[in-house]
C-alpha cells in the first residue's frame, strides 16, 4: 500500500480503500512481529552460545594459570575447548525433566516406541550393544536406548587419535558409527603387550609421539555397529589396553553415571551386559597374544577376514552371517542406470564383481601391450569371468613366499605388490584385497593365466570359499600373454538365489563406464559384443536428452577429461 501520509494528496477515501488498508495495516504488523520475533531469538540463540563458549574459555584459562601449564600448552587446550564449545551448548538442556517425562504417562505408548529406531539417525539401535540378545531377552525396552541417548553424544575421531589408554579411569562405553577403532599394544614374539604412552611433550588427546604411535600395532578391530570400553565400566576398574582410531570416525560416547542408572533400571540387560564384557575381554586378552609382529589395521583385517570363513562358513544362516559389519569390507552404494530403475541391488556382490574388473583395468596402466578386456556374466551358470591380455602375473615360484606367483595373488592374504600407501596412485585396486575376496565369497573361483615370456599357462582352482584347493596345473604355451578370472558368487551369502536382472543391470552397466574411461587402445567387450564405446566423449553422448543437446567438453592433460550438459531436472550419475 502506497500511500503519501503528511502531504494529504492520496489517502484512502471509500469504505473498501478504508478496509483494505486496515487489513494490509494488521497483517504487515503481524508478519513483521514474526520476522523481528525470529531475528531476536536467533540473535539470542547466537549470544548465549557466544556467552557460554566464552565462560568455557575464562574457566580454562584461570585453571591453566592456576596449574603454571605453560604458554603452548594453555593455547592448545584454549584452542580445542573454544572449538568443542558449540557442541558442548547443544547438550545443555533438563536431562532429568526429558527423564520424567520418558518414564511417565505423559508420551504415549505408541509413540515411544516409534521413537528408538530414530536416535542418532537409527545408529545407535543397530549397534550390537543392542543387537545382539540372548533368547531369553525377546527384544529391547523402548524406553532404555531413550534413557540412554538423554546424556550420550557423538564424538569425531581423527586417524592416530587415541581413544583412551591402559591405566585410564573407565568413565565412558563408546558405541561405533563410522570408521575403524583397534586395540593396540607392542608385539613381541611370545605375544603382544599393552601399553600405556609415556609422559609427552605435548598434551595428550591433541598430538602423541610419533615414535610411540608407529610402535604401537593393532590386534582387535571395531567397526560400524561394534562397542568397546565396557568391560573396564562395569568391574569398575583401570583401562585394561590402549584403544586408537585407525580410520577416522565417529562413536556415541555414554557416560558411566547414566550406564550404570540403566544397569539399576533393567537388571536383567545390566547382567547380560556385565556377561557379555567379561567374555568379550577373554577374547581381547586371546587377540593380544596372537601379536607377534606389527603390522597396520588393514593388514589385520584380512587375516581377520580369512579366519572368520573358514571358522564360520557352515552356519546354518549364512546370510545372517554376512550381516557382521566387517571393518575392512568398504561396502557402497552404486548408481542403477540412466533411467533411475528402482533395483534391488547388492552391494557386496557389485563389489567383488568390481574388484576383479578394476584389477583388469589397472593391468592395462602397469603393463603394456593390453588391448582388450573382455566380460561375461552368465546368467544360467550363475558365473562371471573377466579376461585381459597383456603382460599379466610371471608363472614361477615366488622365492619368499615358495609358491607360483598366481596362487600368491589370488589364494593367499597379504601378498600383494600394491599396499604402500605412500606411493602416488593411478590405479584403482591393491590387486590382492579385492580378488582375494572375490575368491572368499564365491563357490569356485578359477585363475588362467599366460606367460609368453616363460611359455607357460597356468590354471588353479579354489572351491568352498577359498577354503578348497586344487595343485596348480602347467601346460606349455607358445601364443600371447592374458589372465582370465572365473568365479560363481556364493548367492545364498548375498540373500540371493540366483544372478537376478536388477544385479546383472548394475553389472552391465559398470562395463559401459569403465568403457568411457578406458583408452581406446583398449576395447571392452561385454558378452562377446564390443561396446561401441572409444573415448569418454563417446560415453558422454549416452546421457544427451536429445540429439540437438550441446555437451560441453574439454581435455586437460593426460589424465582429466570434464564435460558437462543439462538433465532432465535433477542430477544423475
Amino acid at each position: 500500500v502506497f500511500t503519501t501520509i503528511g502531504f494529504g494528496d492520496i489517502y484512502a477515501v471509500t469504505s473498501g480503500e478504508i478496509c483494505y488498508v486496515s487489513f494490509a495495516f494488521i497483517v504487515g504488523a503481524i508478519v513483521h512481529s514474526i520476522i523481528l520475533g525470529e531475528v531476536i531469538s536467533t540473535v539470542t540463540r547466537v549470544d548465549e552460545k557466544g556467552q557460554f563458549s566464552y565462560e568455557q574459555r575464562v574457566l580454562v584459562e584461570k585453571w591453566s594459570s592456576h596449574t603454571e601449564l605453560g604458554d603452548e600448552v594453555s593455547s592448545d587446550l584454549q584452542s580445542w575447548t573454544q572449538n568443542q564449545a558449540d557442541r558442548w551448548s547443544n547438550q545443555r538442556y533438563d536431562k532429568e525433566g526429558m527423564r520424567h517425562l520418558i518414564n511417565g504417562r505423559f508420551l504415549g505408548r505408541s509413540l515411544i516406541a516409534s521413537l528408538p529406531e530414530h536416535l542418532y539417525g537409527g545408529e545407535l539401535l543397530q549397534n550390537s550393544f543392542f543387537s545382539h540378545l540372548p533368547p531369553r531377552i525377546q527384544e529391547t525396552p523402548a524406553r532404555l536406548p531413550l534413557l540412554l541417548a538423554l546424556s550420550s553424544y557423538r564424538h569425531i575421531f581423527a586417524k592416530k587419535d587415541i581413544v583412551y589408554q591402559r591405566h585410564d579411569f573407565a568413565n565412558h562405553v563408546f558405541l561405533v558409527v563410522s570408521g575403524t577403532f583397534a586395540h593396540i599394544g607392542v608385539p613381541r614374539s611370545t605375544g603382544g603387550l599393552d601399553y600405556k604412552f609415556g609422559e609427552s611433550s605435548n598434551l595428550r588427546g591433541f598430538q602423541d609421539s610419533v615414535d610411540e604411535l608407529s610402535g604401537m600395532s593393532p590386534y582387535q578391530l571395531f567397526s560400524q555397529g561394534a562397542f568397546f570400553g565396557d568391560y573396564s565400566l562395569f568391574q569398575d576398574v583401570p583401562r585394561k589396553a590402549s584403544v586408537r582410531c585407525e580410520y577416522h570416525g565417529s562413536c556415541i560416547v555414554v557416560l558411566k553415571n547414566d550406564m550404570m542408572r540403566l544397569v539399576d533400571d533393567f537388571p536383567e540387560f545390566g547382567r547380560m551386559w556385565r556377561g557379555n564384557a567379561a567374555r568379550r575381554e577373554k577374547h581381547r586378552v586371546k587377540l593380544r597374544l596372537r601379536l607377534t609382529t606389527a603390522g597396520a589395521y588393514r593388514t589385520l583385517a584380512a587375516l581377520t577376514l580369512q579366519r572368520f570363513w573358514w571358522h564360520h562358513k557352515r552356519r546354518k544362516d549364512p546370510a545372517h552371517t554376512l550381516g557382521y559389519r566387517l571393518p575392512f569390507l568398504d561396502m557402497f552404494e552404486v548408481a542403477v542406470d540412466r533411467l533411475n530403475k528402482a533395483t534391488s541391488n547388492r552391494p557386496g556382490l557389485y563389489k567383488i564383481f568390481d574388484e576383479i574388473l578394476v584389477n583388469a583395468a589397472d593391468n592395462y596402466t602397469r603393463a603394456a601391450g593390453q588391448s582388450y578386456i573382455k566380460v561375461c556374466i552368465d546368467e544360467k551358470a550363475g558365473s562371471i569371468s573377466v579376461e585381459n591380455d597383456g603382460n599379466g602375473l610371471p608363472v614361477e615360484v615366488h622365492q619368499e613366499h615358495q609358491m607360483y606367483v598366481p596362487e600368491m595373488v589370488f589364494g593367499h592374504l597379504l601378498t600383494s605388490d600394491n599396499y604402500d600407501d605412500t606411493e602416488k596412485k593411478v590405479t584403482g585396486g591393491r590387486n590382492g584385497y579385492g580378488a582375494k575376496l572375490a575368491n572368499i565369497f564365491s563357490t569356485k573361483f578359477e585363475i588362467e593365466c599366460a606367460d609368453p615370456g616363460r611359455k607357460k599357462k597356468y590354471y588353479q582352482c579354489w572351491e568352498e570359499n577359498m577354503k578348497k584347493k586344487d595343485k596348480p596345473k602347467l601346460t606349455a604355451h607358445s601364443g600371447a600373454g592374458y589372465t582370465k578370472i572365473t568365479f560363481y558368487p556364493d548367492f545364498k551369502l548375498f540373500g540371493m538365489k540366483k544372478l537376478d536382472k536388477d544385479i546383472v543391470g548394475i553389472m552391465n552397466r559398470r562395463c559401459v563406464d569403465l568403457a568411457g574411461i578406458m583408452p581406446a587402445s583398449c576395447k571392452i567387450h561385454l558378452n562377446g559384443k564390443r561396446l561401441q564405446i572409444s573415448s569418454f566423449k563417446d560415453y558422454v553422448q549416452l546421457y544427451k536428452l536429445e540429439d540437438d543437446t550441446e555437451i560441453v567438453y574439454d581435455k586437460s592433460g593426460d589424465r582429466w577429461e570434464v564435460a558437462m550438459t543439462v538433465s532432465d531436472g535433477q542430477f544423475k550419475q
